[in-house]
């Protein structure tokens, strides 16, 4: 599915190259459509064939757009002040839907009910119903200090429980800079904000865990904040990831993976999440706490791909074929000798490691490779890159030992083939 301005949408199908527009209509004799210039269009969670899309009001569709039902009355404020884009530019009329206002901007139908959606428009209104629309309800008014007119921007339900959502709201164009979250577990009826002093920049997207309930994560204009309470505390995610706005994270819903959008740095994939999910308020408290991580796959990496092809040629980074050890200490290690030792399946110590010593998560890599072999002196260029990598080490479990101090702390890790 994809959208422009103006409300405009198309279903492009990938096997034949058709594209077929599906933008929804005014009934005749009914009001002119007031679409945002960013329309949302969303697929259901619950059933593969259901999309939705706002205007001022919510349509929706069971047949991928061919048809469309609408199931709200206007869910805007509909104020005539904020509908005057037609009246702009002199001799010509200024309005490329940049410019329309009291449109829907966000719609989430909850993956615990189909039954429940929510829709968050750009003139300050969160709206929910739990009956696909036969009767709604505006919440706006039960998130104590927000302020009036203020751009919903984003809605999250609940992914464990039906009766939870969370919603970011976006004030800047009015020149407001600070952040607006807000949790509810009742359907609407209360809100909690769950912003802290921590959270810096105004918010475009807010997410909750599929794994881990109490992690979150906020998508602001100064980068990528995560919470492991719940938003009782908010950190900024600061491992490559820059300063730069977030308008979007998607969680991914088979690996341990979030994907951010960003405005500046184009797409971003933090490929392994595991250890924030691992992490709670017991496994705080230890000393020393290993975290469970899949198998590394060892990828042979290849001789590269074309040499002179250019930016038309770029591709993304593939996943490392590097062996971790994660793991989390309450306290900084000061006093004593801490290091990691790797053993093989006979027993064999093939690694000596220096070991993290923060507090919190350490992460520490070993190449999963052999030394490269030694190559003869060749007057051929090409021979010398036969010796840039070593074999992989073999697959199997290799046995950890953390030395700290005193004490000896063990774990392991598993090298794998890619599956056939």
């Amino acid at each position: 599915y994809a959208e422009y301005q103006g409300g405009h949408m198309a279903r492009y199908n990938k096997k034949t190259g058709i594209a077929k527009d599906i933008k929804p209509y005014p009934e005749k004799g009914g009001p002119k459509l007031r679409f945002n210039w960013n329309t949302p269009i969303v697929q259901s969670p619950n059933k593969h064939d259901r999309i939705y899309a706002g205007a001022q009001f919510l349509f929706m569709s069971e047949d991928k757009g061919d048809t469309w039902k609408r199931i709200s009355p206007d869910l805007t404020s509909n104020d005539p002040k904020r509908q005057r884009q037609s009246l702009t530019g002199g001799l010509s009329i200024d309005n490329s839907s940049a410019e329309n206002n009291t449109t829907i901007y966000y719609i989430a139908e909850s993956s615990k009910d189909e039954k429940v959606v929510w829709a968050g428009t750009d003139d300050g209104y969160l709206q929910v119903t739990e009956n696909q629309g036969g009767t709604w309800t505006n919440v706006t008014k039960s998130m104590i200090g927000l302020p009036a007119g203020n751009w919903c921007s984003s809605i999250e339900p609940g992914h464990f429980d039906r009766n939870t959502a969370y919603v970011s709201f976006d004030n800047h164009r009015n020149g407001d800079m600070k952040p607006y979250i807000y949790k509810t577990s009742d359907m609407g009826k209360t809100f909690t904000s769950i912003v802290t002093p921590d959270l810096e920049g105004n918010v475009f997207i807010i997410r909750e865990d599929r794994v881990n309930p109490n992690l979150l994560y906020a998508g602001t204009e100064f980068g990528l904040y995560i919470s492991i309470d719940g938003g009782k505390k908010w950190s900024r995610f600061e491992n490559n990831v820059p300063k730069a706005a977030v308008y979007d994270i998607a969680v991914h819903p088979k690996e341990d993976a979030i994907v951010l959008a960003t405005h500046g740095r184009a797409l971003m994939i933090i490929d392994d999440m595991s250890p924030l999910r691992q992490l709670t308020a017991e496994v705080m408290t230890k000393p020393i706490h290993f975290f469970d991580l899949k198998p590394t796959v060892l990828n042979d990496p290849g001789a590269g791909g074309n040499w002179f092809g250019g930016d038309g040629n770029y591709s993304g980074e593939n996943p490392s074929s590097v062996a971790k050890i994660v793991y989390f200490m309450s306290k900084r290690h000061t006093f004593g000798k801490m290091a990691i030792e790797v053993y093989d399946q006979n027993g064999t110590l093939i690694r000596e490691l220096p070991a993290g010593k923060s507090a919190g998560i350490n992460v520490v890599e070993m190449t999963s490779t052999l030394e490269k072999p030694k190559a003869a002196p060749s007057e051929n260029p090409q021979a010398m890159f036969g010796t840039i990598n070593g074999p992989n080490l073999p697959a199997g479990t290799y046995k950890v030992k953390v030395i700290k101090g005193k004490d000896e702390y063990l774990t392991s890790f598993t090298l794998k083939y890619p599956d056939k």
